[in-house]
């Protein structure tokens, strides 16, 4: 069994609680599945965590909540891995915790307390090291704006429709946000898939939602939605004057809204509009030189290590156009991801493969 580290555990982010229920919830989809695991290992039952007809969503939010206020999420965790061992992402998640101090024999501290030739005790990246916190500026710049405001609703519109990318986009605005952010199954606007009341009954839901936390959503309105270049479509329109009408305020919780949309659409008032991603090789050098700092302190990397982490990293992207001054989004991701799993998996081999000196 993981042998889990409870004090890193109780500090978990509200993106990194948001993985667990996300987890959660592969696992225990239903009430009744969910009821008998809670009476089997935690004695306790559903009711206790959200009244009759509760969303499950809503149940996994209090129940993980409750765990995390009340000092007993390692044991949450735990119970789930024994329920559920055959689950891989619940032990990927698990093992980012594990307690691995003991592994390790004593050694001379070396720089900023990390042991000289020992690997850290803690199996896990700084934040910089996550490719969800790309350091896109321009980007950053504009959400941190909207974010500073605080209005009921937060909305923004990017013209990338890349799910990855859009993955990571919600990812860097609900940490901007700052707490506990439910996200939501996306939201489509085609407009042969239903009316537009069916997403106003949907978003009421939501309201009462926010009395627990912030809620975030994604909606498309780049396909199946039919408007004149340069217009806005009706049916944005009317969904965005829907949202700002049943959402007056009288909260310190928001609404959180990104909209994918088309290039050429036009957007209404108060719909913050986001800068495609174009990734070039200065980017990459951004993330690396960032990562190195964290590499330095946890692993005792050279002050320079951050320059072959760059270039490997760029080896592994695909370039966007014929003279190779960007790189396509979705390779770019897919390169940081897997460089940061191989460095977690193995950071001493990792190094080594790098050529990065003693």
């Amino acid at each position: 069994m993981i042998d889990l580290d409870e004090d890193r555990l109780s500090a978990l982010s509200g993106p990194e609680l948001r993985e667990f229920r996300e987890i959660l919830l592969e696992l225990f989809p239903s009430h009744d599945v969910l009821d008998m695991f809670l009476a089997d290992w935690l004695d306790t039952t559903v009711a206790s965590y959200g009244g009759p007809g509760t969303h499950i969503e809503l149940v996994l939010f209090q129940l993980v909540r409750v765990a995390k206020t009340d000092g007993w999420l390692v044991r949450l965790v735990t119970v789930c891995l024994r329920e559920k061992p055959a689950s891989v992402k619940l032990r990927e998640f698990a093992r980012r915790y594990e307690k691995v101090a003991a592994a390790y024999p004593a050694a001379e501290p070396g720089p900023f307390g990390a042991p000289l030739g020992q690997p850290p005790a803690a199996p896990w990246i700084d934040l910089h090291l996550n490719s969800a916190f790309f350091d896109l500026t321009a980007i950053q710049a504009d959400i941190l704006t909207a974010v500073s405001e605080r209005p009921p609703v937060l909305a923004f519109a990017t013209s990338c429709t890349e799910d990855m990318y859009l993955d990571k986009l919600q990812e860097r605005i609900e940490s901007a946000v700052g707490r506990e952010v439910a996200r939501k199954s996306p939201i489509s606007l085609s407009e042969n898939i239903g009316a537009l009341a069916r997403w106003r009954a949907v978003l009421k839901v939501y309201r009462d939602e926010l009395d627990l936390g912030d809620v975030s959503v994604r909606v498309h309105v780049d396909r199946g939605v039919s408007y004149s270049p340069s217009g806005i479509p009706d049916v944005l329109a009317e969904l965005w004057d829907m949202v700002r009408r049943d959402f007056p305020g009288g909260t310190d919780r928001s609404l959180v809204l990104l909209f994918v949309v088309k290039t050429d659409m036009g957007l209404p008032a108060g719909i913050v509009p986001l800068p495609a991603p174009a990734f070039q090789r200065s980017d990459i050098n951004v993330w690396a030189f960032n990562a190195g700092l964290s590499l330095i302190k946890q692993y005792g990397w050279p002050a320079g290590g951050w320059r072959a982490l760059s270039r490997f990293v760029c080896s592994r992207a695909l370039p966007s156009d014929d003279d190779h001054t960007y790189f396509d989004t979705r390779s770019v991701y897919e390169a940081l991801d897997r460089t940061v799993r191989e460095l977690q998996r193995d950071p001493a081999a990792f190094r080594n493969r790098l050529g990065v000196a003693e």
